[in-house]
């Protein structure tokens, strides 16, 4: 992902909305934490994981064609187009506390080409003022940027292979234990932590929830491992947890084995045998 201005880090960093092309983008709170989590599929999908033909269009126009599609052929839908438009509904605050955001989504009216209905030109809904307004797919390419950075979505290089990037999420899955991850035990954990009461938290944008949880485990798992240190206790690369504040650089992918661990070295005595002359 392309780095983004300084002006945008501190305005994201603050919690604070920004303006992208006379739209105002406000990060999501916590209080649509389920809908946020909906949002984040089509917000951080990778754009190399779309079918070939699909590739080169903005990333909306490859979702509403990709499901078109399959409503046509009377198959389900992705839903990567209605996770886009729920991240638009939350970023432009168009939910209101008791509505219902799929209601909200329904106001998003599709406008496509004449000669293909596939073809999606714009989006058309009316602002949290009641004014019409049109969102083009490029536009969406514009926003999907700052969405990302607001709500802590990664967006993933171009250039990143779709594989590596699925077998290290694989493995990360698979050395993780099997959790009940549920909002409003973080809610609960994020009062604990700060002192907070939980009806404010609800109100917290997404990103700064995140942020507070990490970095209350952080200091936890340092204390931890500095008493384990103390009573000889060792990590094969190191201390995971050398610091109470600053993360541990990560270094290479997880997802790669060293060559001289592949099959007892064998490996990397085939790759030396096959350039030797």
């Amino acid at each position: 992902m392309e780095e983004l201005p300084r002006k945008y880090k501190k305005l994201i960093n603050q919690y604070k909305p920004i303006e992208v092309d006379g739209f105002m983008l406000y990060p999501f709170t916590v209080e649509r934490y389920e809908e946020y989590l909906v949002a984040s599929n089509a917000i951080g999908y990778m754009q190399q994981q779309l079918p070939i033909q699909l590739m080169s269009m903005p990333i909306l126009s490859a979702f509403f064609k990709m499901d078109a599609e399959r409503v046509i052929r009377g198959e389900s839908p992705t839903g990567l187009y209605t996770s886009a438009v729920v991240a638009l509904a939350l970023a432009l605050r168009l939910v209101k506390t008791d509505d219902d955001i799929f209601e909200v989504c329904k106001g998003f009216v599709p406008i496509t080409s004449q000669n293909d209905p596939t073809q999606l030109k714009a989006l058309a809904f009316n602002d949290a003022e009641g004014n019409a307004r049109t969102i083009t797919p490029i536009q969406f390419a514009n926003m999907r940027q700052i969405i990302a950075a607001q709500n802590g979505i990664q967006i993933h290089d171009e250039l990143d292979n779709p594989e590596l990037v699925q077998a290290e999420q694989d493995l990360a899955e698979k050395k993780a234990p099997k959790l009940e991850m549920r909002p409003e035990d973080m809610i609960e954990a994020a009062a604990v932590f700060t002192g907070v009461e939980e009806e404010e938290i609800y109100g917290w944008a997404v990103l700064k929830l995140s942020r507070r949880l990490e970095m209350s485990r952080r200091i936890l798992d340092y204390a931890i491992c500095a008493i384990s240190e103390g009573n000889g206790a060792s990590w094969k690369s190191g201390n995971p947890v050398p610091h109470p504040i600053f993360a541990r650089k990560k270094e290479g992918s997880d997802a790669l084995m060293d060559m001289s661990k592949f099959a007892g070295g064998q490996g990397l005595q085939a790759m030396k045998d096959a350039g030797a002359i």
